[in-house]
């Protein structure tokens, strides 16, 4: 496993952790979306796919599952945008 792909693990395991369920954005959306915008590859998919998992965006494609070593979101890019957009 890459050191990309480890520190991603990292990061998506603290917005798990901070989480609250029924809260609006998790708290950790914000660190989230500023490791997205700066991750390539793989790394920018996986992260991608957390926080279209956990904020209940729209997929690509409807039934698609995430596959280790993935190069591309299962979410739309427009909505991560927007999700990621600071206020």
């Amino acid at each position: 496993m890459s050191p990309s792909i480890k520190r991603a693990a990292l990061v998506l395991g603290l917005g798990v952790a901070l989480a609250r369920p029924g809260a609006a954005l998790p708290p950790g959306n914000l660190e989230l979306c500023a490791h997205w915008r700066q991750a390539h590859g793989a790394e920018k998919a996986t992260l991608a796919n957390h926080l279209g998992a956990i904020n209940g965006l729209t997929k690509n494609q409807r039934l698609a599952e995430a596959q280790p070593g993935d190069t591309q979101s299962l979410y739309r890019t427009a909505d991560l945008q927007r999700l990621c957009r600071t206020p």
